[in-house]
């Protein structure tokens, strides 16, 4: 059961996007641990600078928590001003805040659910990145993602970030794992290397298109291989889509969404 804040926060920033003149804004909730007031003069002083529309601030002082509202900015722009913030407390020495980012349209329609979840899902977030929002919470299905990849560190980065988001998540090391994974849980989404032990990723890419009635698990291959071949082997396979290494984590967000 989520331990909620108390509602009338979430009232408080509900009526004051409520009633924005625009269908497009981009909505960000900023977490200080220590010197509240410093933060906040700091984040509204870094976006006078760099931002051009309107802006509006406002502070929960009992929880430590800054909204601010972005007028007419989409996910990518209120993103790339949370980057801003982010940086601009860094140089100032503040290192523990938690920040989310999430857009309000005319399709997703803010509610005081949707801020609650935020909430929720800003005490979770760790210290050292920007967590992105998702309204899927509110299907009566949790989607499962199942992380399959050799290399633990990006392993356990997808598995962290896809938490935060609200997925179940699900990892394999190698092939095999993943495997019996797919055919235990039946994932709606698999993100998979190429490059991996136990049976390689062109084999593991057969047995879950063997198995796969009806496309139920879409597939996205996330490698380091650029070779033409390879992405055309693997839509051959049955994947939806192919990401090479680095990456940007905007991109894939973006491409779950898509897919589920």
């Amino acid at each position: 059961m989520l331990q909620l804040k108390e509602n009338t926060e979430a009232q408080e920033i509900y009526e004051v996007i409520k009633v924005a003149e625009s269908n497009l804004c981009g909505l960000i909730f900023v977490k200080c641990k220590d010197d509240f007031d410093k933060n906040v003069q700091q984040i509204s002083n870094s976006l006078s600078i760099s931002c051009s529309g309107n802006v509006h601030y406002r502070v929960i002082d009992h929880s430590g928590i800054l909204s601010v509202i972005l007028y007419g900015k989409t996910l990518s722009e209120t993103h790339y001003y949370g980057l801003i913030i982010k940086q601009s407390l860094l140089d100032k020495g503040y290192y523990e805040h938690q920040m989310i980012v999430a857009p309000v349209t005319v399709e997703n329609k803010i509610s005081i659910e949707m801020i609650e979840q935020m909430f929720y899902q800003l005490d979770n977030a760790s210290f050292d990145e920007i967590v992105i929002f998702h309204e899927h919470f509110k299907s009566n299905k949790v989607r499962t993602i199942l992380v399959v990849d050799g290399d633990n560190t990006i392993r356990q980065f997808l598995v962290q970030r896809y938490d935060l988001q609200g997925y179940n998540t699900l990892e394999a090391k190698d092939g095999y794992q993943g495997i019996q994974l797919y055919k235990q849980y039946k994932p709606d989404l698999i993100i998979t290397d190429i490059n991996l032990s136990g049976i390689d990723g062109y084999q593991f890419l057969t047995q879950i298109n063997k198995n796969n009635v009806g496309n139920q698990s879409k597939v996205i291959v996330l490698t380091s291989r650029k070779a033409e071949n390879t992405i055309s082997a693997c839509f051959n396979l049955g994947v939806s889509d192919y990401i090479t290494k680095p990456f940007s984590t905007i991109e894939l967000d973006a491409r779950i969404k898509r897919l589920l």
